[in-house]
């Protein structure tokens, strides 16, 4: 799990004190191996990034590791983790809870997978298409505008069939 490429977490304890890092999930919050990466860490220290859903703290019990232990249920979301640095790391975070020899939750296990590249070319793309559109519709406009003399002209035309003098 130490090398693995995929960003893990191990919470090993119910109350999600001590959470280990993998070497890719290190690098992924911005903070040195053998870090506890708790979220709720043992008084007297502050977590290493906080985890957020819409520019906004997620508090303790809706964490995906302190909920998907609670409920005893798998948790599949997005998140997004602001580093210490200031930064903002949208990841696919996908939980799931260990049970010991006896049913009862011990810990569980947590991957990231960072999905910020993908938004930032989603981001772009919208952008693009936004302004595809801006650019269609002013076009149409300008384009509607000149033509209207020229078809009433020709309908003027049309309707002067008769009379030879009026084409000229």
């Amino acid at each position: 799990i130490a090398r693995a490429p995929v960003a893990i977490a191990i919470a090993h304890d119910p109350a999600c004190r001590f959470i280990s890092a993998n070497d890719a999930l290190a690098r992924l919050l911005g903070v040195p191996p053998n870090t506890n990466v708790s979220l709720a860490p043992p008084p007297g220290e502050n977590p290493p990034y906080r985890i957020q859903r819409d520019g906004r703290d997620l508090p303790i019990e809706e964490l995906p590791m302190q909920y998907a232990m609670a409920h005893r249920t798998h948790v599949t979301n997005v998140i997004d983790i602001a580093r210490a640095d200031g930064s903002v790391v949208h990841v696919q975070n996908d939980v799931e809870p260990l049970y010991d020899r006896q049913g009862a939750v011990c810990g569980c296990v947590s991957v990231c997978v960072d999905m910020t590249e993908r938004r930032q070319v989603e981001g772009v793309l919208r952008e693009a298409d936004r302004r595809k559109d801006e650019f269609l519709a002013t076009l149409s406009h300008e384009l509607r505008n000149p033509l209207a003399p020229i078809r009433n002209a020709l309908d003027i035309m049309r309707r002067a069939r008769p009379d030879p003098s009026l084409h000229e």
